[in-house]
């Protein structure tokens, strides 16, 4: 599983319907705030404006974030590998903890484990231009700036290289990231509505208002049917409900949302709920498997998991070595290997 599909699990285990991502503050394709006097620079030139012409990759991160040193390497790839298409990486130390390891310190015993641009945030000031103006709460968290000076993406630093990919190339579709970003503020406050008809426990007035928010967007708002299914399923336990609902969905809403078709499989597959629709998951993975014409690690290593929670374990070896043949992104090998090797013991067995 990626570690977005992760991430998004562990969001929707609170099974309400999250909002205020872009309430206020930055949107994408928004100009970047300036660096200049809202950090101390550790390592590499100050940079105080970003320059035109170059890419800005911004990692927020601490010395006591275990999941932000993890992505270091990576991190460091990226640095040396696209240092000659302009891209500058950025690691912008924020948060700081009593007791944690000195930033200054940490940095110089990485020595040239961490070849790019080392800052660190002065009494939170940047993290206020950019965590909190875009409503980020956890790190890692990258930002690209692209050749324009404009915000471009957000997310996980495992997840960025097709995005920074694109921007390199100059493929990035700017004008759909801001639209994106422009209907989720929109969509803000009828979610938080939805939150506090649900709190009421008024479940089917805020799956109405859920409802007009996934059909003002599919691509957009689809993961918000998994969401709701979610809620069916394990929040009110109304499984029928759930079942009916996630195939309406499937043909409505998730048809052609690739990353919400693989939040809604995973979370059939992995999360600890009784009854799991393994049929619902079998046409979810079904149809993703179409939209990609069989040919992503990710969809394959999905439905070996798949095949194994259903007792296929033959087949989710086929599936899984087919998965690391065309994976790509190899921070993701060990986790496909070990899930292979568990498969094999399962069929050997």
């Amino acid at each position: 599983m990626s570690l977005m599909i992760h991430r998004t699990i562990a969001v929707f285990a609170t099974l309400m319907f999250a909002a205020g991502a872009w309430a206020e503050g930055l949107i994408l394709g928004d100009p970047a705030p300036a660096l200049q006097g809202k950090v101390t620079w550790l390592k590499g030139d100050p940079i105080d404006e970003f320059e035109e012409g170059n890419i800005y990759v911004l990692d927020f991160w601490a010395t006591w974030c275990s999941p932000c040193i993890a992505s270091i390497p990576h991190l460091n790839s990226i640095a040396q590998r696209h240092r000659e298409d302009g891209v500058k990486v950025v690691g912008l130390a924020i948060w700081p903890r009593p007791g944690m390891a000195p930033t200054d310190e940490f940095v110089k015993g990485r020595g040239d484990g961490m070849d790019y641009y080392i800052a660190e945030d002065i009494n939170g000031a940047a993290a206020e231009a950019y965590m909190n103006a875009t409503n980020q709460q956890g790190i890692p968290t990258v930002m690209i700036v692209d050749r324009e000076g404009r915000l471009a993406w957000l997310g996980h630093p495992s997840e960025m290289d097709p995005v920074l990919e694109s921007v390199i190339d100059g493929s990035f579709d700017m004008e759909l990231a801001r639209r994106k970003s422009k209907l989720m503020r929109e969509a803000d406050a009828k979610l938080s509505r939805a939150n506090e008809l649900a709190a009421l426990g008024m479940w089917d007035d805020a799956f109405e208002i859920v409802d007009e928010v996934i059909e003002m967007d599919h691509e957009v708002f689809g993961g918000y049917a998994v969401m709701k299914y979610q809620v069916l399923h394990v929040r009110l336990q109304r499984e029928d409900d759930a079942a009916a609902y996630g195939r309406k969905a499937l043909a409505g809403p998730l048809q052609n949302n690739l990353e919400a078709l693989h939040q809604l499989a995973w979370f059939i597959i992995d999360a600890p709920i009784e009854n799991p629709d393994y049929a619902l998951a079998r046409l979810v993975m079904d149809r993703a498997v179409k939209l990609t014409d069989g040919e992503d690690a990710n969809i394959l290593d999905t439905m070996a998991a798949l095949s194994f929670v259903e007792g296929r374990a033959d087949k989710a070896v086929t599936l899984q070595r087919r998965a690391l043949e065309l994976l790509e992104h190899e921070q993701l090998r060990g986790e496909f290997t070990e899930r292979l090797e568990k498969y094999e013991a399962a069929d050997q067995g």
